[in-house]
């Protein structure tokens, strides 16, 4: 924080003022002395800890509760796509037997979809957005004509999917794109594929290679099976970096909230562990009250995502030492879909594609708030102050100070107990001359008045090294290293003034 000072034109309206009062004629045959002495603020360094906080540090949020507690918080979301739910690519090989030129009455083979890589997962129905049917026929001897294929369960408004294959196509893929397409298994969660013949001449035998590929659905239901996903979410976390803490820090009622949006027809078992970390190898897991283990219902349609709201709270945490200060929360998450299983057979699951990217959402909240025990916490506040510009660089008043007082007026309104150290620099922060160190402030006492009388040595030394600021180094701790809470009114006020500027001036100035 930097205040900017200036106060030479009030020196020398009141040496101007001081010479018209007493008619004082410049004589320099006749030279006397009188004194010239100021008195006169120079700057307040105000620090509301809340609004400081919010101007000057980069926390994606800081809030006050409901208690007047100033917290931090920090977010983080994480979709699940669920890429293993959808319709599962199919193929087979079949014979079909012909007969007296005919392919026998009645020939039809089923097919049982799958809606996940889970053995026991099924289709109920399925809307296509693409996919792909193949038929490729292998014939050997004289076989000609056509045959007829007719899939009962796949439709396209209304109407079922039939085709009809040239036996002189042997050899040949025949694609057809179901775009658009709906597949409705019957009672048996099956798929029915009916072969009929149409002109068939000659002798031979008759092979069929059947494939389904490349199929995206917008809508499937079924059921999916007992489905395991595994996923790990960090959380960047600056709140130790942007405060500039030292020592060991104690902080109570740490908070994660957790919000859980399914938009899938499938019951969840939610669970995770926390870790605190960082790149000095801290990995540190947490333990939270309650677990981090929670289930979460299947939407009951497909316009009503279920939303379950989930909260624990860290134990009482410190950190410092060799391992330093987490800078990352991380989360192993398992999710668990359909944790019970289908015992009955009757368990109907569903996925339907909207605009969300997700099936499944999950959205974090870290609260940390400033209910904490500082070894110690340190701030800095510059304020201007350049002497040569203050005496105006002119000799006449330079060579003849004799001493100046800055006084500082110190109200701690914070809950720490804090030690006030002043400096002064030059512009490059390479001459630090120290002329305050160690002072005690005790938190929430009487505002403290501290004086620091500058000698006419110091502040010759201040004008060749030419001095130009106050640095004010504010170093806190909490009392007793007791656990206090930091409300929204917590603030430091340090006001700097000249208490007494005395100069021996020639009056016949």
């Amino acid at each position: 924080m930097k205040l900017k000072i200036s106060i030479l034109t009030a020196i020398l309206t009141l040496v101007a003022t001081a010479c018209l009062e007493n008619e004082i004629v410049y004589d320099s045959k006749n030279v006397e002395y009188r004194q010239i002495e100021f008195t006169g603020p120079i700057a307040k360094v105000h620090v509301p800890l809340f609004a400081t906080m919010k101007k000057r540090l980069k926390f994606k949020e800081l809030i006050i509760d409901n208690d007047g507690l100033i917290c931090v918080r920090y977010f983080q979301s994480e979709g699940i796509e669920w890429s293993e739910i959808g319709l599962r690519g199919y193929s087979t090989n079949w014979t079909i037997p012909i007969s007296g030129g005919s392919v026998a009455e009645g020939t039809e083979f089923k097919v049982r979809l799958l809606s996940s890589e889970e053995a026991d997962s099924y289709v109920s129905e399925a809307s296509l957005e693409t996919g792909e049917i193949s038929f490729t026929l292998f014939i050997t001897g004289g076989l000609s004509g056509d045959i007829v294929v007719t899939i009962p369960e796949l439709t396209k408004d209304g109407v079922a999917f039939t085709e009809t294959i040239s036996l002189s196509s042997s050899g040949t893929p025949n694609e057809y794109s179901l775009e658009g397409y709906i597949i409705a298994t019957d009672t048996n969660r099956d798929v029915k594929i009916q072969f009929a013949g149409n002109d068939i001449s000659g002798s031979g035998s008759l092979n069929v290679a059947f494939k389904l590929s490349e199929m995206d659905v917008s809508y499937l239901s079924g059921y999916f099976g007992k489905m395991i996903r595994n996923e790990e979410v960090e959380m960047d976390i600056d709140f130790f970096d942007e405060l500039d803490f030292e020592g060991i820090i104690g902080i109570k009622d740490i908070k994660i909230d957790a919000v859980v949006t399914n938009r899938v027809g499938m019951p969840m078992n939610v669970s995770a562990d926390a870790y605190f970390i960082n790149r000095k190898g801290l990995d540190e897991q947490l333990e939270l009250t309650p677990q981090f283990d929670f289930e979460v219902d299947g939407a009951s349609t497909p316009a009503m995502p279920v939303v379950k709201l989930f909260s624990t709270m860290l134990p009482v945490f410190e950190f410092g030492g060799e391992s330093s200060y987490p800078t990352k929360l991380k989360f192993e998450f398992e999710g668990v879909g359909n944790p019970d299983g289908n015992p009955n057979g009757d368990v109907e699951n569903f996925i339907i594609k909207s605009d969300v990217d997700s099936l499944a959402k999950i959205d974090l909240t870290l609260t940390v708030p400033l209910h904490i025990k500082v070894e110690e916490y340190s701030r800095e506040d510059i304020i201007n102050f350049d002497y040569n510009d203050f005496m105006g660089n002119d000799e006449k008043y330079i060579n003849n100070v004799e001493y100046l007082y800055i006084n500082l007026t110190v109200d701690n309104g914070l809950p720490f107990d804090i030690t006030l150290e002043a400096t002064a620099i030059d512009e490059s922060g390479t001459y630090r001359s120290p002329i305050l160190s160690g002072t005690n402030i005790i938190s929430e006492e009487m505002a403290k008045r501290i004086e620091i009388k500058l000698d006419k040595d110091q502040l010759e030394e201040f004008r060749t090294k030419e001095v130009k600021q106050i640095n004010l180094q504010t170093k806190g701790k909490t009392k007793n290293e007791d656990y206090v809470k930091v409300n929204y009114s917590a603030f430091l006020d340090i006001t700097v003034s000249i208490k007494d500027a005395k100069l021996n001036i020639p009056s016949n100035l």
